[in-house]
């Protein structure tokens, strides 16, 4: 090895991705980590491309004046213990520390990205094919009959610029598939596809409902949907509004280009929030115009919205029920759902509307004290004539209800964390459970009272401390692994706590 890497270096040639490979597999410096004993070929493909993408053909290594020294001591007692030395003049690279320290960085890369695929290992053998293993996975090493389908879907979402739609039980069989797609497994699918530049509505990192497997997905070009993303405080309300505003535009069957314009114009003019989530809002548009979304379970959302956020809103999603400049009943009896919804007066709805009219309403003469700002619904033949120039009007005073609801999410958030109960601190010190910090410890204190737990009730323990259910167990069995290269919580549902693992911690 040192008289190739000499002959390397004197040649002045890079250092191929073989060499390096071998390089740092046989250094007795380097550290031993557990992927490269339990999935050594991940490793070394991991490892290919990570030296590859930082090195392209390699890096050239020095010639220093070090010589390659050859030492042998005879197993003879008559030689006395003498040594016998020969040098090559051949420059001795590996008592240099730069070019094996670009090796340990791309070494340590390639450890942290295979950590959480090799604990899985560790903990379920045999499991090398399941789709479980398959999600902690770097998408550049993942089968080739597998990545290649959705280079496939990306390649046709990018060629025809729109994004596409399929139930997801179309989706799947391009899986492997060893039982439910849970709401833990389809998490893990929506960061593995982003490794493939592919974001999925749903998405239940984005607020998103678990689909069912003949349910509608969406799926759209999308980058940085990798790694965990954390949401401006615009993209709560974008996607509320865009929900209702999609329900009341597919009341009709005309939900097409004048209302999905309207929406979007108010996604990309209004919002105050980043590019990717501009597109996922347009992606998820997309997905309500071929299933339409339901308003059954508005209300809390809605509920905590002011008054005034609430008439922002409504003028908003008049303005979408009118964008083809005609009144459609059944936008009308939406708009009536959700003003029931948002406590709003309808018979402001039907004055709203009669006030866009281009002519006035006439009323019988026997009833002279009814204007036609209080005319009633229902409108049964839908053939009001309507000013254009109110509409618009109204749909640039609508631009203020990204604003104001901002404010209002923002808010209530912050209120929402005034209101956790603090933890209180630990007597004399302020030491946790496996260096976690307070509240995941105080989460783990509790768990570590049973050793089984439904699900159900681990999400309202991680629910009335501000917690993601999932988010938290990934974290606590982080600094299990860490510290004891096992998980403490195992399972769907029930879940297991391996309350033994702990004992010493506790002590």
């Amino acid at each position: 090895m040192r008289v190739v890497l000499g002959l390397f270096a004197q040649s002045g040639k890079p250092l191929p991705v073989e060499w390096a490979a071998a390089w740092y597999a046989r250094d007795p410096n380097t550290p031993q980590f557990h992927a490269m004993k339990r999935c050594p070929d991940a490793f070394a493909a991991l490892f290919n491309i990570e030296y590859t993408r930082r090195f392209g053909d390699g890096f050239i290594l020095p010639v220093n004046k070090t010589r390659i020294k050859v030492t042998h001591r005879p197993a003879s007692q008559s030689f006395a213990g003498k040594e016998f030395q020969a040098t090559i003049d051949l420059p001795d690279v590996s008592v240099l520390t730069g070019p094996m320290g670009k090796l340990a960085e791309v070494g340590e890369a390639c450890h942290a990205a295979l950590a959480s695929y090799s604990r899985f290992l560790s903990s379920h053998p045999g499991k090398e094919g399941s789709l479980e293993a398959l999600l902690l996975l770097p998408a550049s090493v993942w089968p080739d009959s597998i990545a290649e389908r959705f280079r496939v879907t990306l390649r046709a979402i990018e060629s025809s610029g729109l994004p596409m739609i399929v139930s997801l039980e179309e989706f799947l069989p391009q899986l492997p598939h060893d039982g439910p797609l849970n709401r833990t497994r389809f998490k893990a699918l929506s960061r593995a596809l982003g490794q493939f530049s592919l974001g999925i509505e749903p998405d239940v990192r984005f607020g998103g409902d678990l689909p069912e497997p003949e349910d509608l997905v969406c799926l759209f070009a999308a980058d940085g949907l990798d790694d965990e993303v954390q949401l401006s405080e615009g993209y709560a309300s974008g996607a509320i509004m865009v929900q209702m505003a999609a329900a009341v535009a597919s009341a009709s069957k005309s939900f097409d280009e004048a209302e999905a314009s309207v929406i979007l114009n108010h996604i990309n003019s209004s919002l105050q929030i980043a590019e990717a989530e501009r597109r996922r809002l347009a992606a998820r548009l997309h997905l309500y115009g071929a299933a339409p979304p339901r308003t059954s379970h508005l209300k809390r959302q809605i509920g905590i919205l002011t008054p005034d956020a609430r008439q922002a809103v409504a003028d908003f999603l008049l303005t979408v029920a009118l964008a083809d400049g005609a009144v459609d009943p059944r936008r009308v009896k939406t708009l009536e759902h959700l003003y029931q919804i948002m406590g709003l007066d309808r018979c402001s709805l039907y004055s709203k509307i009669h006030d866009l009219e281009s002519q006035p309403v006439s009323q019988p003469a026997s009833t002279p004290t009814q204007t036609a700002r209080q005319a009633p619904s229902p409108f049964n033949d839908g053939s009001l004539r309507l000013d254009p120039a109110r509409i618009a009007a109204l749909r640039a005073d609508s631009a203020k209800v990204a604003l104001l609801l901002g404010k209002v999410f923002a808010s209530v958030e912050e209120n929402e964390r005034e209101d956790l109960p603090k933890e209180p601190a630990p007597e004399g010190s302020a030491v946790t459970l496996l260096g976690l910090d307070s509240q995941h410890s105080a989460l783990l204190k509790v768990l570590l009272q049973r050793t089984e737990w439904s699900r159900e009730e681990i999400e309202e323990l991680c629910s009335d401390r501000g917690l993601m259910s999932d988010g938290a167990i990934e974290r606590i069995n982080d600094a299990a692994f860490n510290q004891f290269d096992k998980a403490i919580i195992e399972g769907e549902d029930p879940l297991e706590v391996n309350c033994e693992l702990l004992q010493e911690a506790m002590a």
